[in-house]
């Protein structure tokens, strides 16, 4: 059985780079506050 992988738009994209780049989160406090 092959899992179907999440989908994710460019503005959802650019919130979670956002989150890292320009206000310190890191990688996993991002995902996290992104509720991935």
């Amino acid at each position: 059985m092959s899992k179907v992988r999440n989908q994710f738009t460019t503005e959802f994209k650019q919130e979670c780079v956002n989150l890292v780049v320009n206000q310190g989160y890191g990688i996993a406090q991002a995902a996290s506050a992104m509720q991935v």
